[in-house]
């Protein structure tokens, strides 16, 4: 579902880049991320940052991202995002 949520996202705001995550019961989240489609690159960069990411240049993921790195997360795609 955060695939099909992100990829509206992406198609309605096309100069932006988008995260959604959604929490896992266990803890920790599920990350899709969406490059701006003005660039379609950089997702797959930040993802691969993090152990279980990875993905293409337009869109990535992340399989799990602990509850401790989110800030580190928000924070990274802030940062690769504003250039």
């Amino acid at each position: 579902m955060s695939g099909v949520f992100g990829n509206w996202l992406a198609t309605t705001y096309p100069a932006r880049a988008h995260a959604v995550l959604s929490h896992k019961p266990g803890g920790g989240y599920v990350v899709s991320v969406r490059a701006p489609q003005t660039t379609q690159s950089g997702a797959d960069v930040l993802c691969s940052a993090f152990a279980t990411g990875g993905g293409r240049r337009g869109a990535a993921g992340i399989n799990h991202l602990a509850d401790a790195q989110l800030n580190d997360f928000v924070r990274q795609f802030f940062q690769h995002f504003s250039r």
